[in-house]
């Protein structure tokens, strides 16, 4: 399985942070080839995800009237953001050094071995 590509940014709307790529998805890619013949001028990039305040709808009894705050759902789209553009800068650094190096002498994975330790990582980063 595979996420959305990157860059992703973030698009705020009032209360709501929305995290979008500036990829165009797969299956929009998938669908501009089986449908020429529709406008394909749409959907530049792809919406991953939105996060947004939540209430409280039963009121002060229950707890304060606003669950999570407005800076805490935008520190959030930008953890989330962040770490998933920065995974795959990442892991297209461990591939290039891998390509670039040669084959390492471990019959083992080694600790000390930075050729065993990027082989090790990419086997965790891609499944």
């Amino acid at each position: 399985m595979k996420h959305t590509p990157t860059p992703w940014f973030i698009k705020r709307h009032d209360t709501t942070f929305k995290i979008e790529s500036l990829a165009t998805s797969p299956t929009i890619t998938e669908w501009r080839k089986s449908n020429p013949d529709k406008r394909q001028d749409t959907w530049e990039g792809t919406s991953v995800c939105e996060l947004s305040v939540r209430y409280n709808g039963s009121g002060d009894k229950f707890g304060p009237h606003q669950i999570i705050s407005t800076e805490e759902v935008e520190a959030n789209a930008a953890i989330i953001c962040h770490r998933v553009n920065n995974f795959d800068a990442v892991v297209e650094a461990l591939e290039n050094v891998l390509r670039d190096t040669s084959e390492c002498s471990c019959s083992t994975i080694s600790p000390f071995c930075s050729h065993c330790k990027a082989r090790a990582a990419l086997k965790l980063a891609k499944p």
